[in-house]
C-alpha cells in the first residue's frame, strides 16, 4: 500500500468531539458490515487481518495498521477474517473538517505501542462514567498525533522532511528545543523545506515544536501521577511556574487543573 501522512492543523485539539470506542474480536467469518456513518472511526488493528474497503478501495489490514473511515462513505468487509482477528474503534466528530486531513484512511504504524497504550487508555476512560468528555476528546486527540507523528516517520512524501520531523520528535522530551536548534542541526534552509512540503502536519516549524511539547506534556499529565515540577524538568524548563505559563497559553487552563479534571492513572503494557 502507499505511503500516507497524517496532518494536524495546529486547532485539532479544539475539533474532536468523541461519540464511542471499544475493542473487538471477531468470530468465525467476521466481516465488518456494509453502512455509511456520518462520523470518522479509527480503527487499530492488533491481531489478524481485517478486510476493508471504502469507496471502490481495498485494504488488508494487519498488525499496526491503521484506517481512518471518512463519513459518509460505504465501508464494508470484502471478505470474512479469522476467528480471533482484534481491532480497537472509536467514533469520533470534527468540529472543522480541515482540521485533520489525509490522502487515504490507510496508515502503518511500525512502533506501535504507545498507540495501543492510548487506546487502552481510551477505553479506560469511556468505561470509567467519571471523566468528562473533554476527556475522552483530548485522548483521541493523542491517538490522532500518535497516528500523525509514526505517519511522517515511515518515509513518506519527503525523506527530509520526514527525518527533520523525528528529530524534534526525540528531542521533545529532556530538552526545551527551539528552532535555533533545528537550524543548527539541518540549517538555515530548514525553513524553506519546510514550507515547500506544506510543513510537517500544516504547521509552520515554531508550531510544530509547541504542538510536539504540548503532546508529551499531556502524555506525562495523563498517564503518569509524577509532580508538575518533574514534568516540567523533563520537558527543559528551567522554573515549573515557565511551564505553568507556557501550558496555561496554549490550552487555556493549567497543568494541575487539565491532570485533576480529566485523567490521572498509569498505563500497564498488556
Amino acid at each position: 500500500m502507499s505511503e500516507n501522512v497524517l496532518y494536524l492543523s495546529s486547532k485539532y485539539t479544539k475539533s474532536v468531539v468523541y461519540e464511542k470506542s471499544a475493542f473487538f474480536v471477531a468470530s468465525k467469518g467476521f466481516r465488518h458490515k456494509k453502512r455509511q456513518i456520518p462520523n470518522y472511526e479509527i480503527m487499530f488493528v492488533t491481531n489478524g487481518v481485517l478486510y476493508y474497503q471504502e469507496g471502490q478501495r481495498q485494504y488488508e489490514l494487519s498488525k499496526g495498521d491503521v484506517f481512518i473511515a471518512s463519513p459518509n462513505i460505504t465501508h464494508f468487509g470484502y471478505y470474512p477474517s479469522e476467528e480471533g482477528a482484534s481491532f480497537y474503534w472509536v467514533h469520533y466528530f470534527l468540529t472543522d473538517a480541515n482540521a485533520v486531513r489525509f490522502d487515504n484512511g490507510y496508515f502503518h504504524i511500525r512502533d506501535d505501542i504507545r498507540l495501543l497504550q492510548l487506546f487502552k487508555q481510551l477505553l479506560h476512560i469511556a468505561n470509567s462514567n467519571i471523566y468528562p468528555l473533554e476527556a475522552l476528546n483530548q485522548t483521541v486527540a493523542l491517538i490522532l498525533a500518535e497516528i500523525s507523528v509514526g505517519s511522517m516517520t515511515q518515509g513518506g512524501k519527503n525523506e527530509k522532511l520526514d527525518e527533520i520531523s523525528a528529530w524534534i520528535c526525540s528531542q521533545t522530551d529532556g530538552r526545551l528545543l527551539k528552532v535555533f536548534d533545528v537550524e543548527e542541526r539541518f540549517g538555515a534552509q530548514v525553513h524553506r523545506l519546510w514550507k515547500a512540503n506544506g510543513s510537517a502536519s500544516n504547521m509552520s516549524l515554531n508550531d510544530y515544536i509547541i504542538a510536539q511539547r504540548l503532546e508529551l506534556a499531556k502524555r506525562y499529565l495523563l498517564s503518569t501521577n509524577i509532580y508538575i515540577k518533574e514534568i516540567a524538568a523533563r520537558l527543559g524548563y528551567n522554573s515549573p511556574d515557565n511551564f505553568v505559563k507556557f501550558f496555561k497559553y496554549h490550552e487555556h487552563i493549567t497543568p494541575g487543573e487539565f491532570r485533576n479534571g480529566y485523567y490521572n492513572t498509569l498505563i500497564h503494557n498488556r
